[in-house]
């Protein structure tokens, strides 16, 4: 997995601030059949400034259809931004939030799942974030690589 971007950014409509990320990764393996993305995010401000910290899987999708998988450009392309070209995917996230006068954060744990006969498995898992602050300072966390040494057990069913 190749890291092309990972930096703040403004939003040039909304002027809303977080972060921008974009991923690249090349199947170079006949170990997977297929590919799909599984990110979740936690923050404090999911709906514009409630202040309560919620998980929900990404994309939160409206009317609470939340599949596991993110949107793929070629089946929602007002909404997608993974692109699949062969054994080529690209990932591009560019999630923000209006400043408030309390400090919002956003996590997110991204995976790119290979699916194979024996189901689903995490090929990479990333962490990474923001924190806006009210002074109007703002941070990127880390980009970490974690392990996930488990497969996706309760995707069997949604492949």
């Amino acid at each position: 997995m190749k890291i092309e971007a990972y930096e703040l950014y403004t939003d040039p409509v909304t002027n809303e601030q977080g972060l921008h990320i974009e991923l690249k990764f090349t199947s170079e393996s006949k170990k997977y059949s297929d590919y799909k993305w599984v990110q979740t995010v936690g923050t404090n401000d999911p709906d514009g400034g409630s202040g309560k910290f919620t998980m929900y899987n990404d994309p939160h999708r409206v009317g609470g259809n939340n599949g596991p998988f993110y949107y793929a450009k070629s089946t929602n392309p007002e909404y997608g931004s993974l692109i699949r070209n062969g054994n080529k995917h690209v990932f591009t996230d560019s999630p923000t939030r209006a400043r408030q006068a309390t400090t919002i954060g956003w996590r997110a744990e991204l995976s790119l799942v290979g699916f194979n006969s024996s189901g689903a498995h995490a090929v990479h898992t990333l962490y990474y974030g923001f924190n806006l602050y009210p002074s109007g300072h703002s941070l990127t966390m880390p980009l970490i690589s974690i392990p996930y040494r488990n497969n996706y057990w309760w995707l069997k069913n949604r492949i």
